[in-house]
């Protein structure tokens, strides 16, 4: 992998462990779930349309 982006990826990983993010959006998948799918990245994701979830943020 490439040196960069694995130091990216540790640094994202350490962050998720040592904080709490009350964001109710995120979801954090289990160690069994992630050693499959490769990352601690598969813990991002969003659902609609960017511009409609901006305005109901706003509202």
């Amino acid at each position: 992998m490439d040196p960069v982006l694995q130091q990216l990826l540790d640094a994202e990983h350490q962050k998720q462990v040592s904080t709490i993010n009350l964001i109710a959006s995120e979801n954090f998948a289990t160690e069994t779930t992630l050693r499959p799918l490769s990352s601690c990245l598969s813990n991002k994701y969003a659902e609609g349309e960017p511009l409609k979830i901006l305005n109901n943020l706003k509202a």
